[in-house]
């Protein structure tokens, strides 16, 4: 079976990566966290429960869950690159990438997670890699 890689990355920081099959673009349809959450980034836990419980991101979720296992049931060989962008990287698209590897490992994915944006938050799927470098975009 393949393996997934969901990466986080901010569109202020340069484009979607270039090996991504499949893209979510969180910028005009979920706004940024509150103003009440200032100096705050992932993986704060009010920064996730602020974005987790924003309407229609658990929809969206489980959207991205289900194509990235319909790459991944394909023919292919490929890992299957998931990539979830907002503005800056640094709230809603960590939590929202979060969220989905978590959501597939739950169903038996193996998933590598990587934040381009927050250097130091890699996720290798073992010991939740803190401090692991995050896979290369």
């Amino acid at each position: 079976m393949q393996d997934v890689h969901v990466i986080s990355f901010g569109y202020l920081h340069g484009d979607a990566p270039d090996d991504a099959h499949l893209v979510a673009d969180l910028r005009d349809h979920f706004l940024n966290p509150a103003p009440h959450l200032p100096n705050l980034v992932f993986p704060d836990a009010r920064v996730r429960e602020h974005v987790l419980a924003t309407p229609g991101i658990s929809a969206l979720a489980e959207a991205l869950v289900a194509a990235a296992e319909a790459l991944v049931a394909g023919p292919g060989t490929e890992d299957v690159v998931l990539a979830v962008g907002c503005s800056g990287g640094e709230h809603r698209a960590p939590t929202v990438a979060r969220d989905v590897a978590e959501r597939l490992r739950g169903r038996g994915h193996t998933v590598d997670l990587a934040h381009r944006e927050l250097r130091g938050h890699a996720d290798h799927g073992q010991d939740r890699g803190e401090g692991r470098p995050a896979r290369p975009v």
